[in-house]
């Protein structure tokens, strides 16, 4: 595979810390002087022992104050900040002290560093969420500051850095990377450099400082550091290393609370702000001092460039303190998965609708679920590390952002729908595909229905009856259950035509013994063991298992220092202590020709299990989906997969590309991965690939076995509340996928598919231009996919990313859309211009390029507009005149200014004076102190000055 070796340049501009240091930086890429960076930062956990109520209350607050003090005495102190939602609530909270900060950020006094929402997670968070972060940071400060969100990754309290984060900070322009952390126990810590390159999954590469010391450390800087021979000695020792004389350290108030450096003296004499203005303004010591940002720092890198340089191609992943947060709080991984990827659906069918002209396009909706979603995936948030009271607002925050996504995707099918063709004999339903390749999948589905029909068929956009099976009825609510076959293309929907009290003929290969626990649809055949398990999965044709009996285990889990955070090697290494298996109750409970399914219930230590295990007659996988009653305290659970072969290497998707490992070891044991991890027979003949819906934890004990970690309960002498976490109930998806030969873009769709599942919304009757099946853009290999299409946040251009698939570069990747393509350019990540990129060619519908392995590319595309009429793309509506009687809303400054009863009032600075939803535009009442603005509800009479008319005719 080829590799990228050169980092790029791009534009960058330099925040200087004061006058006399501007001096002193210009003159360090041109002499060999011993140079001390000091990255000064004040390092601030969002959530964590704490939530965020006292983080905008007092933490927040002070670090502004403080640090904006520290300026205003100090010429040349300087601070790095990151963290837009931070930022945002500065605004939001503090708008007196927001506006002052301007003046520190303008005089590049106060940096804004790190490019993210958040001090975020790069683990858990999907590469999508990486990349959004990444925009919605950089819109945020260029709108407020006039200024970029810097070009770092700016991570210093993480817990382990994915292979893919090299790349998609390339993507997005960042040009390097630092963090302290690494230091608590990275697998590679002692084999890096102080300083270097880090090259991601595609060959892209960053400039990176591994160890700058820890992030609130300052004592030792309260001296004249001009003059500190330890340190000079260092600078020397890396300048015969690596070509470089310098050292790069952070400098930052103790402890995670944010705040300034304290500005007293202690015993040592004069206190660190005052030695640091010092040592950065004087010029004869022996050691140059420099309150840098990281920009400068990496600046400095590349002008020393040379062969000396360490290139570190790979994950950095910690040896133990955050392995355990790939599996803590498994409903924070769940509402996290969920909510990611119904993001991505409600974009793309944000942005069909919206070229269409059927619905304005939701920006700002979408933009506020994203970054409510992106600031929950904060370093102590997704991890499953924080205090209860702050994964409870998490919890909210995850439900809004899920709630808003679930609003925009609904009402933007509903306007693309409007433009179909529904004229079907019995119900119509409209499912949607928010993947880049046309599928047939099996479609979940329900409708009212006012009696339990006779029987059910489902006919597809072509007429041809599909298969379908009715699932259940619910007598109280009218409402059917049912499943049936879709094919539906690319980014697009397809009508299917839903005909209760017909019943269907149609009938499949799969079958199923519910006495001997079977299940066989031609290719493999499943057996459901005694204890409740996959037993076996054995390939028909080439007559051999694929797949031996699958355990669910138990094992001790001990980790008093830092619950959470950690899985011991000890642990991971025991023999487990019960696996799951007696007393199994199996039943089979679908015996459809689509679907069949065992439900098997047992209980073990106090918990119970139930397990539905799947097959249809549509593919070769098979899903287990389990619903987990968790009461058992000091364990984990696992799930093994014993394969009937040896191999001593194991794949795992990172969202974006994937990565080998091997037999675990004390230095990597329990490691990351997304939606899948495959073992494939050394020689290539056979393999399975095992999927998963929302868990991320993995282990390979020995050559032919994988696990997956499910539920982790430790015991917890130190933070005793996490000996509880995992309590409760559980929802997960394992899959199993065999395949021929070694893994490949089929895996990639399969996880793909089982985490976004086809979409169904019954639909009015109506002719529609579009006919009853249609696509907005598809690509003409599996082997790229896209992985996001969305309207440009500043043109009326769409952006659409997609990724490499399968690790070997591409050529001559088509793209071809609804519409001919007026004008296409590639963009980067942040959807900044790239002045060098080649031209796009284009011809009529058609985009063709190339991609390298394991790459992204995102293009701005303009598209002709549809050749057909949209319906209003509003309802019609008029303002109501309200007397009202109640004052709940003020200005900032009048927090309490409200109506007796109400403590403290709405905040109208989030409020404009007028407010849209679902297309219907409300006129908010006055934002004026002491004015009313709502309506207590006591028997009123409200007028409606409106006439009632026939209802509008649609557009011909």
């Amino acid at each position: 595979m080829k590799k990228r070796n050169i980092i790029s340049h791009c534009p960058r501009r330099l925040l200087l810390a004061g006058a006399l240091a501007l001096g002193a930086l210009h003159s360090t890429a041109q002499d060999s002087k011993p140079t001390l960076f000091l990255i000064s930062n004040s390092h601030l956990d969002t959530q964590w022992n704490w939530d965020v109520k006292t983080t905008i209350n007092d933490y927040m607050h002070k670090t502004m104050t403080e640090n904006m003090a520290l300026m205003d005495k100090y010429p040349a102190f300087a601070l790095n900040y990151e963290g837009a939602i931070k930022y945002m609530w500065m605004k939001e909270y503090y708008p007196t002290e927001f506006e002052k900060l301007r003046s520190y950020v303008s005089s590049g006094r106060w940096h804004v560093s790190g490019m993210s929402v958040d001090a975020n997670d790069v683990m858990v968070s999907s590469a999508e969420s990486i990349l959004h972060s990444m925009l919605y940071a950089n819109r945020f400060y260029q709108q407020e500051f006039g200024v970029r969100g810097g070009y770092d990754i700016m991570l210093p309290d993480c817990f382990g850095f994915s292979y893919a984060l090299p790349t998609l900070a390339r993507h997005a322009g960042i040009r390097g990377f630092h963090t302290a952390k690494l230091a608590w126990g990275a697998a590679s810590y002692d084999r890096l450099a102080p300083f270097g390159v880090w090259q991601g999954v595609d060959g892209s590469q960053i400039y990176a400082i591994y160890k700058p010391g820890a992030y609130d450390s300052h004592e030792e800087f309260n001296k004249d550091m001009t003059t500190d021979q330890g340190t000079l000695e260092k600078a020397r020792a890396n300048a015969a290393a690596y070509g470089v004389p310098a050292v790069f350290r952070y400098v930052g108030p103790r402890s995670d609370h944010g705040g300034g450096l304290q500005d007293k003296a202690g015993s040592t004499g004069e206190n660190t702000p005052y030695w640091l203005n010092l040592s950065a303004q004087k010029q004869d010591g022996d050691l140059r001092v420099v309150l840098a940002t990281p920009d400068q720092c990496f600046d400095y890198l590349d002008s020393l460039r040379n062969e000396r340089f360490q290139v570190w191609d790979g994950e950095l992943p910690m040896r133990s303190h955050g392995v355990g947060s790939y599996t803590s709080w498994g409903l924070l991984k769940r509402w996290n998965r969920k909510t990611e990827l119904l993001a991505d659906a409600a974009e793309k069918a944000s942005a069909l609708s919206h070229w269409l002209g059927a619905r304005a396009y939701p920006a700002q909706q979408l933009r506020d679920a994203w970054v409510r979603m992106l600031w929950q995936q904060h370093h102590d948030g997704i991890t499953g590390t924080s205090i209860l009271a702050a994964n409870d607002i998490s919890y909210n925050e995850y439900y809004l952002a899920n709630k808003q996504f679930a609003q925009e995707l609904r009402a933007s099918v509903g306007a693309t729908t409007a433009l179909m063709d529904t004229q079907t004999e019995g119900q119509p339903m409209v499912v949607y595909n928010p993947l880049s390749q046309e599928r047939t999948d099996v479609v979940e589905a329900e409708m009212e229905c006012n009696t339990r029909p006779d029987g059910l068929r489902v006919l597809g956009p072509d007429g041809r009856e599909v298969l379908s099976q009715v699932l259940s009825y619910d007598p109280k609510a009218h409402r059917l259950r049912f499943l049936f076959a879709a094919t539906v293309p690319s980014l697009g929907c397809a009508v299917y035509d839903i005909r209760l009290g017909e019943p269907s003929q149609l009938t499949s290969t799969l079958t199923a013994d519910a006495s001997t626990r079977q299940m066989n649809n031609g290719r493999y055949r499943v057996i459901v063991s005694n204890q409740g398990d996959v037993g076996q999965v054995y390939d028909l044709k080439n007559k051999r298992a694929v797949l031996n009996t699958v355990h669910q285990q138990m094992i001790y889990d001990h980790e008093d220092t830092w619950p959470a955070w950690e899985v011991s090697y000890t642990d991971v290494c025991r023999a487990p202590s019960a696996t799951l298996g007696s007393g199994a109750q199996v039943t089979l409970v679908e015996d459809g020709p689509l679907r069949k399914s065992f439900r098997v219930e047992r209980s073990q230590a106090g918990s119970t299990f139930v397990q539905y295990i799947r097959m249809t007659a549509l593919s070769d996988r098979i899903d287990c989906v389990n619903e987990v009653d968790w009461q058992t305290q000091e364990r984990m659970l696992k799930v093994q997969f014993p394969f009937p072969f040896s191999t001593s290497q194991d794949t795992y998707d990172i969202s974006l590309g994937t990565i080998t490992r091997g037999i675990r070891n004390a230095d990597c044991y329990e490691v990351q991965g997304h939606q899948w991890a495959d073992l494939s027979q050394s020689t290539g003949g056979y393999g399975l690939s095992v999927l998963n819906d929302c868990k991320y934890g993995w282990d390979m004990p020995e050559n032919g076995r994988l696990r997956l970690s499910l539920i982790h309960t430790p015991r917890a002498s130190n933070y005793s509340y996490q000996q509880l976490q995992d309590m409760g109930d559980h929802h997960f998806t394992v899959a199993f996928f065999p395949h021929d030969g070694f893994w490949n873009e089929e895996t990639q769709q399969q996880g793909a598919m089982l985490n976004q599942p086809l979409m169904a919304f019954t639909a009015p009757k109506h002719e529609g231009e579009m006919g009853n099946s249609f696509s907005f853009a598809s690509v003409n290999t599996p082997c790229v996919a896209v992985k996001a299409l969305k309207k440009s946040e500043s043109t009326d251009e769409y952006i659409i990313r997609l990724y490499e698939l399968t690790g070997v570069d591409q050529s001559d990747v088509k793209v071809t859309f609804a519409a001919d393509i007026a004008s296409a350019r590639e963009v980067n990540g942040v959807e900044e211009d790239l002045p060098d990129a080649p031209a796009v060619a284009t011809d009529g519908k058609t985009m063709t390029f190339s991609i390298g392995h394991y790459q992204p590319k995102t293009f701005a595309v303009r598209l002709a507009s549809p050749a057909l009429q949209a319906p209003e793309a509003k309802p019609a509506s008029t303002f109501v005149t309200l007397e009202y009687d109640t004052d709940m809303m003020s200005g900032h400054e009048a927090m309490t200014d409200a109506t007796r009863g109400i403590a403290k009032a709405f905040p109208a600075e989030l409020l404009s004076d007028e407010l849209t939803v679902n297309d219907i535009t409300f006129a908010i009442g006055s934002r004026e102190r002491r004015a009313n603005n709502a309506l207590s509800c006591h028997g009123q009479t409200i007028k409606l000055n409106i006439a009632v008319s026939a209802a509008p005719a649609r557009r011909p």
